[in-house]
């Protein structure tokens, strides 16, 4: 009889490539400015493309505060995100959010001063809504955080806003348009805006792509985290079916539902992962040969390269409570090839 691996712990996943060396990047080439549309800075912002270690150094010596990266990706949605329509909502109290942390004496946790995003599935105590992208919830305000949201302000991230999605997460037909929501409209893709960011946590992948904010939060019923990672050049983490607390979410498939994050490097999406309410309460059997979707496994997706000009991810899949080992092997993956590059926002072809 096979033994189950054992439940990973926030300890085994925060560690993930802590001592690691960086690897020379092969075939890596410079982002270039947006062209068609003329409102994509030339220039790269100073936080574009940092990671989580080196935002928290920059705060830890003094040159940065919550305040101000807080400001920055409000100021960069604005500015961007018309483009996307990635956001469906910014939060109104993001700004007194981050100058409270700024306060604090001590870090909160991992991700003290750090704004992430949420799909719009996820209930939180505040000012916005939690629609699924749907007019019929437009208004719906709640007075307890969902587990996911109170674990991420543990840790100290600030709550920027929430993402666009396949309305209802893909669950109002079989033939709907992956990334369109009553509420947000169409979101597109970063590195072609006329391509599909695919499938319902598109709005959080084009985000995290663009630099809108320091990660996010994806759900995943079958392919929603991994395949707009894979489409948006970005890291994506879905984990084992019950690993992650969903109390407080707007459910989908009980037996298929996982939440997960999405970010720019796997030691990003490792820290966050690790700092969600990990349980194994509400796992669901399922079959060991089935994909990972149906079975409720795990499954990592990692930035692979480009075809004609689009990302295209490689996907790590491994048994339940295996994301330590899909970690470490997604990030030596990364680390050997680093073809991560920002979006172009290259404008639509002409008669296509």
């Amino acid at each position: 009889m096979r033994t189950p691996a054992p439940r990973p712990s926030r300890r085994s996943l925060l560690a993930l490539g802590s001592a690691a060396a960086a690897a020379p990047a092969l075939g890596a080439g410079p982002a270039h400015a947006g062209t068609g549309h003329g409102r994509v800075p030339d220039a790269p912002d100073d936080f574009d493309e940092l990671d989580i270690d080196g935002l928290r150094r920059r705060m830890a010596d003094g040159r940065l505060d919550a305040v101000r990266l807080t400001r920055h990706y409000l100021e960069r949605i604005e500015r961007i995100d018309p483009l996307l329509r990635s956001v469906i909502e910014v939060s109104p109290d993001a700004l007194r959010e981050a100058r409270k942390l700024d306060r604090e004496r001590r870090p909160r946790g991992p991700l003290h001063g750090m704004p992430v995003l949420l799909k719009d599935m996820f209930e939180t105590a505040d000012r916005m809504h939690t629609t699924a992208g749907s007019y019929a919830l437009e208004g719906m305000r709640v007075r307890r955080d969902s587990a996911v949201a109170a674990r991420l302000r543990a840790a100290g991230a600030v709550i920027l806003g929430k993402t666009n999605l396949s309305e209802w997460a893909g669950g109002m037909s079989l033939t709907h348009h992956a990334g369109w929501s009553a509420r947000g409209g169409q979101t597109a893709n970063p590195y072609k805006l006329d391509r599909s960011p695919h499938e319902s946590s598109s709005g959080t992948g084009a985000a995290v792509a663009a630099n809108l904010c320091v990660a996010g939060i994806g759900t995943e019923m079958n392919g929603s985290i991994l395949d707009p990672s894979s489409a948006n050049c970005v890291v994506g983490v879905k984990p084992t079916v019950g690993l992650v607390g969903r109390g407080g979410m707007i459910p989908g498939v009980p037996s298929q539902d996982s939440v997960g994050p999405m970010a720019r490097t796997v030691r990003d999406a490792a820290i966050l992962l690790g700092t969600l309410d990990l349980i194994r309460g509400d796992a669901y059997g399922g079959g060991s040969s089935t994909p990972a979707a149906l079975a409720g496994y795990p499954a990592v997706s990692v930035p692979a390269g480009f075809a004609f000009g689009l990302p295209v991810g490689l996907t790590f899949m491994g048994t339940a409570w295996s994301e330590p080992t899909l970690l470490r092997l997604a990030y030596a993956y990364e680390r050997a090839t680093a073809v991560r590059r920002p979006p172009e926002y290259r404008a639509p072809d002409v008669g296509l």
